[in-house]
């Protein structure tokens, strides 16, 4: 299994006029490409979460979602940061 973690502000994210994908979807398929199983890149604006695999749908989700990290851990962001007390 190969895992990737990484942060880079989203904000910046430009569309090439060549085509309409992004940075984020070809550093995701780049990532898929390589053997990672799973990338999140986690927004904070807009406040969504998107899920890539190799093997399902692309999805983009709200922080509210119930998100498969790992097998048998699951993130609920909006729920992890409510339990610890910090607004978002």
């Amino acid at each position: 299994m190969k895992y990737v973690a990484s942060t880079q502000n989203l904000n910046e994210t430009h569309v090439h006029s060549n085509n309409n994908r992004t940075p984020k979807y070809e550093k995701t398929q780049r990532l898929l490409d390589f053997g990672v199983e799973r990338v999140i890149w986690i927004t904070t604006q807009p406040k969504k979460i998107f899920l890539a695999t190799q093997t399902a749908p692309w999805l983009t989700q709200n922080w509210d979602a119930d998100v498969p990290v790992l097998d048998n851990v699951v993130l609920n962001l909006a729920g992890l940061l409510t339990e610890e007390g910090i607004e978002f």
